[in-house]
């Protein structure tokens, strides 16, 4: 028998919506929809997402980093993932 790994696939658009924008619904996203879900493996789809704002992005990198599960984001508009990159590189100063 072999063992089922289980995946958790949220798509953020239905979540929040396709404009990212306020850091509390960052917080409230990866609180309840990450944190709180059933498996350690996540997928985060960013498929339909139109607009991020860079504080939205800051805020989801550090609440993300927080919490013990692994995290893989897919389905990156390339708009968006150039935003959630300059967040990233501001808290690697």
């Amino acid at each position: 028998m072999t063992a089922m790994i289980a995946i958790h696939v949220v798509f953020i658009r239905d979540f929040i919506s396709a404009d990212l924008e306020m850091k509390k619904s960052a917080i409230t996203f990866v609180e309840k929809e990450v944190e709180d879900a059933p498996s350690d493996d996540i997928i985060i789809d960013f498929s339909n997402v139109k607009s991020i704002t860079r504080e939205f992005a800051h805020q989801y990198l550090m609440s993300k980093r927080k919490i013990k599960k692994e995290i893989h984001e897919v389905n990156i508009p390339s708009h968006v993932e150039s935003i959630i990159n300059k967040a990233q590189k501001s808290i690697n100063r």
